[in-house]
């Protein structure tokens, strides 16, 4: 009887423990036993509710949206979501042509390699949240053009470089007809002077900027097709942001004398670097903060920089956990615009800290951890794939 009276209180101390934890699972998809998940293939919307992933099998790939599987086809990349996931669309090989699909149906076929594939794949096709899929196309005499859907976007003989805003409700891309070149937003033409290098929505979608050439030796910082500063161009570009509200920029340079990246706020240097991660840049909704992972010279060892200056953190590059995002996850801001949460690696863990707190750890060799976000004021959420139990998963968690 003793022993199972300690039994029983065992239980309900490590119960208590549990639940004090605060974390909550919801199973997204149980996926089949006999389903294999295309490495680093899932995708989610930004609220979390929306997932897709491509599925390998014996015949081929195919598609699983939501739990609900598409046709099958020799070869299948680029998929991506709608920014509030209810739309998804991806590019298909059946061995002769590639296939541009929407929503489960065929849009578009071409000859092979006619789509372009940009530098970063989330790019090669993008979804507005009214469903219209956006990409560039091959044409003929070494032209380009952007198609909407399966129609050119515009009447102009050359236009690229499309870019969804965040909230998937405006798009900027640029074209040259024969009288110069010019910037379109939302349909609305600015010309500029000459080719533009890197192209911006502002978190709202309400301003818009690019680098642009300007004269032989000179870029110039464009926003809403206004120069706000020119530079020497022998400095290559490595990232260009607009911030929330599009007030503020920041602008990344490969400097030639020193080797390092010069990270500009607004213009002014506020930090050197060895190197950074693209994809982590974030600002806050407020427009008054932003972040970023970098790495520093000597050692290469990877930090937060906050508001251009380095805070404690843990490693934002720890092992493997960012082997299927080689430019780094976005860092977000809590509702205050004051703090961090990002993914980190310690031990044997990956972690999901909030600055200097840990929050949540996951085991760092059978967990994929995708994406993390503020539920609410009070709790936050991280999106994985646990390849042990097989299952696409919501983790939850009150802030402690």
């Amino acid at each position: 009887m003793k022993k199972l009276i300690s039994c029983i209180f065992c239980i309900a101390i490590i119960a208590i423990l549990f639940s004090c934890a605060g974390e909550k699972k919801d199973v997204l998809y149980q996926i089949p036993l006999e389903t294999k998940v295309k490495d680093c293939s899932i995708i989610f919307s930004r609220d979390g509710e929306h997932f897709a992933f491509i599925k390998e099998g014996t015949e081929g790939e195919a598609v699983i949206y939501n739990g609900n599987t598409d046709k099958t086809y020799l070869i299948i990349d680029a998929l991506c979501l709608s920014p509030d996931g209810t739309h998804y669309a991806y590019l298909a090989t059946d061995g002769k042509s590639e296939i541009v699909v929407k929503d489960g149906e065929e849009i578009a076929h071409y000859k092979s390699k006619t789509i372009i594939r940009r530098d970063k794949e989330f790019k090669t096709i993008q979804l507005l949240n009214d469903g219209s899929v956006i990409y560039t196309k091959k044409e003929p005499k070494n032209m380009k053009k952007v198609y909407k859907n399966n129609k050119p976007i515009d009447a102009s003989p050359y236009s690229s470089k499309p870019e969804v805003s965040k909230n998937g409700n405006h798009l900027l891309f640029w074209s040259i007809d024969g009288t110069g070149d010019y910037l379109v937003f939302d349909g609305k033409k600015k010309k500029i002077k000459d080719i533009p290098f890197f192209l911006a929505i502002s978190g709202d979608g309400k301003h818009y900027g690019a680098i642009i050439r300007e004269g032989k030796n000179k870029n110039a910082v464009l926003i809403d097709g206004a120069v706000k500063i020119s530079f020497d161009s022998k400095n290559s570009v490595v990232l260009f942001a607009l911030s929330e509200k599009g007030e503020h920029y920041v602008l990344v340079q490969n400097d030639r004398a020193s080797g390092d990246l010069k990270i500009k706020y607004d213009g002014v240097i506020v930090y050197s670097a060895s190197d950074i991660f693209t994809n982590s840049i974030s600002f806050s909704e407020d427009d008054l903060h932003y972040a970023l992972v970098i790495f520093k010279p000597p050692m290469n060892k990877a930090g937060l920089l906050f508001d251009g200056k380095e805070i404690p953190s843990f490693d934002p590059n720890f092992s493997t956990i960012n082997e299927c995002f080689k430019e780094g996850r976005p860092l977000v801001f809590d509702p205050t615009g004051t703090r961090l949460l990002y993914i980190a690696g310690s031990g044997t863990n990956q972690i999901v800290a909030l600055d200097q707190k840990v929050q949540i750890r996951f085991d760092l060799y059978n967990t994929e951890v995708y994406q993390q976000y503020f539920s609410s004021e009070k709790e936050i959420s991280c999106l994985i794939h646990d390849r042990i139990n097989k299952q696409i998963v919501r983790v939850r968690k009150t802030l402690q």
